[in-house]
């Protein structure tokens, strides 16, 4: 079963329309309705032999799947 952690820097918005620019708001469980500056919803995506984060930034706003090394 999954359980939350400490917190861990894993990526962060870094251009605007990623929501960089907005305020850095703690982030909660709960439904988002207004753009913040947050990685939302990770999960990981496996494809042939890549690995991807795929998550929400911008509140929720832009949909992001950067490759993880």
């Amino acid at each position: 079963m999954w359980e939350a952690s400490e917190l861990v820097m894993v990526l962060k918005p870094e251009i605007d329309w990623e929501g960089s620019s907005l305020p850095l708001i703690k982030s909660s469980r709960d439904a988002i309705n207004t753009t913040v500056n947050q990685l939302r919803d990770p999960a990981i995506f496996v494809e042939r032999e890549l690995t991807y984060l795929l998550c929400s930034v911008r509140g929720k706003m832009v949909l992001l799947l950067p490759s993880l090394i």
